[in-house]
């Protein structure tokens, strides 16, 4: 899950030093099963927020959003998922561990591939860049009850709206 809010993310530029300002274009899947959706748990060691957001990461150069979206999930949890509906491009400006940051972010709906699903919904340990994290599975009703902390911003207003219209 490279880049933003989330566990595993990195620094714009890496290395020693101030990050390099620049815009990053991320694919996020928010993968649903059961009336429930695989969200990334985080927290921002400067500020103590504790938030999830959709696994996902860092479109690379020359690659399809949709493309972008199921590599991180493969590289991230070992599985291989269908990307579905796009639910929104949002731009995002945000601090996060007292730097500045910019995004574009491709949003996702996602379900698992046929054999790839977990057997139940018990937390994943993803991997990204070295750096382990947990993916959980949420229950939908939290997720539009506002219960959590959820990025990105009105991720759960466009899942509602979705859901409304299937």
């Amino acid at each position: 899950m490279s880049g933003g809010h989330g566990p595993g993310s990195t620094e714009a530029g890496g290395g020693i030093g101030p990050p390099v300002a620049r815009v990053r274009a991320l694919a996020l899947a928010l993968v649903l099963d059961r009336d429930h959706a695989l969200l990334a748990e985080g927290v921002d060691s400067v500020t103590g927020e504790h938030f999830l957001r959709p696994l996902g990461g860092e479109i690379e150069f020359g690659e399809r959003a949709r493309a972008a979206a199921a590599r991180e999930l493969r590289e991230e949890i070992q599985r291989e998922i269908r990307v579905g509906a796009l639910l929104g491009v949002t731009e995002n400006l945000f601090a996060y561990r007292g730097g500045p940051g910019h995004e574009i972010v491709f949003e996702f709906l996602a379900e698992w591939s046929p054999g790839s699903a977990p057997a139940d919904l018990a937390p994943l340990v993803a991997r990204e860049g070295g750096q382990t994290f947990r993916a959980r599975w949420v229950p939908l009703a939290e997720i539009l009850g506002g219960m959590h902390r959820v990025y990105p911003e009105g991720l759960p207003g466009r899942l509602a709206a979705w859901l409304n219209t299937i």
